[in-house]
């Protein structure tokens, strides 16, 4: 499906910096904290948040610099994304995925980017990367392509799709599709995240010509022999991919828990009298240390993508014990913000039953972010503590 969106080529200027890229963000965030109920309602982003956020060139973050992509660190589009999400979580989650997924076309072949690319930089992309859901087979030029996938986020309005595949001998691979291609199915019915899209994709006994696959094993270790690297030469081709993949799972989530923070300072604030009011020992206690929560995580984030991306300017390799410890981090800021949302939750009252309530909507959303398997703390921080004990790391795709 094509779309009449907003192109931004009236916004281009390579001299865009970090800050008035975030500046803008911020602009959007009542916007779309406006519209989130809708959000949900429609179980997809509205055009209007979609053609706002193309307007203000946040999609060009993260594509690379030889499409289009603008000359900032890649973090900015995670700090985006915290913003966004502090308005509405879903807009701010679809974001970061599409965000991240002109990142990943950058690791394809060349053709196939030159494809991806070629009506602009401000290409949406969705993506669900479970190999075991889909199976290529050998054809003349390339592959044939079976499989379902669940949880394609944004998929609504995005113009190609990748997949995540076993390939002959069970390799594992990615495919990019033009959205054409596949069939999505309407499945999205969920408890939090409502206004995500993130539907299944269905392809049958399709062509994927060779140039438009990506073998994992290519890419898994980063550093100058990547092929990506050698084209871009951009720091965010020089790491590990499972260095930097989830982060745009994590960022949404510290929004969402933001957002609530300001929901609660705001409910709460000068209200007067008997039971949950501003002078309430148990509103002032909750707000103390869920904000305190926020702020940590959203350090420990900052921290670790600044000293991943260091290195990578450096041409320093990351160690095993490295990509564990951020994959641990990962999953650790996660529970915390879902930790801090849910502390607020259980002082908000009967209003916040209701589910046109804020609060509950970013309690809902914020609980749909920790159960992504790498999210949940058990799974995500299971590799750096095998490594502490001295056992091998369990194989990860991403």
């Amino acid at each position: 499906m094509t779309t009449d969106l907003v192109r931004a080529d009236e916004y281009v200027s390579k001299a865009l910096t970090r800050e008035l890229l975030l500046g803008r963000a911020r602009e959007l965030a009542e916007p779309l904290r406006s519209r989130a109920a809708e959000t949900e309602a429609l179980r997809h982003v509205p055009h209007e948040s979609v053609e706002s956020i193309v307007g203000a060139q946040l999609m060009r973050i993260a594509t690379p610099r030889k499409f289009g992509g603008l000359d900032v660190p890649y973090e900015t589009m995670l700090e985006a994304a915290v913003i966004l999400g502090s308005g509405c979580g879903s807009t701010g989650w679809c974001y970061a995925l599409w965000a991240v997924d002109s990142w990943i076309a950058g690791l394809f072949s060349l053709p196939a980017q030159e494809e991806i690319f070629e009506t602009g930089p401000d290409v949406l992309i969705s993506g669900t990367y479970n190999p075991m859901a889909g199976r290529l087979t050998t054809a003349p030029g390339g592959y044939r392509l079976n499989g379902h996938w669940e949880f394609a986020s944004g998929c609504h309005w995005c113009a190609w799709i990748f997949l995540g595949c076993r390939g002959p001998d069970d390799e594992v691979m990615w495919v990019a599709l033009p959205r054409d291609d596949v069939k999505i199915v309407d499945t999205w019915h969920v408890f939090g995240l409502r206004g995500t899209s993130s539907n299944d994709i269905v392809v049958n006994d399709l062509f994927v010509p060779e140039h438009r696959t990506l073998r994992v094993k290519d890419i898994a270790a980063g550093g100058p022999d990547v092929g990506a690297w050698q084209i871009h030469h951009q720091a965010r081709y020089w790491l590990p991919f499972r260095s930097i993949l989830v982060w745009d799972l994590v960022a949404p989530g510290v929004g969402i828990a933001r957002g609530a923070v300001d929901e609660f300072a705001a409910r709460f604030s000068q209200r007067h009298g008997v039971g949950r009011s501003a002078e309430s020992g148990s509103v002032q206690t909750r707000l103390i240390e869920s904000s305190a929560e926020v702020d940590a995580a959203h350090a420990l984030m900052r921290q670790d993508l600044a000293e991943m991306f260091q290195k990578a300017k450096a041409g320093q390799s990351l160690s095993p014990t490295d990509i564990a410890r951020y994959e641990r981090d990962k999953a650790y800021v996660a529970t915390v913000c879902l930790r801090a949302v849910h502390r607020l939750y259980d002082v908000a009252g009967g209003h916040a039953l209701f589910n046109s309530d804020p609060l509950q909507r970013m309690y809902r959303d914020a609980t749909a972010v920790a159960h992504r398997d790498r999210l949940v703390l058990d799974f995500g921080g299971e590799n750096f503590a095998r490594l502490s004990l001295g056992l091998e790391p369990l194989p990860r795709v991403y």
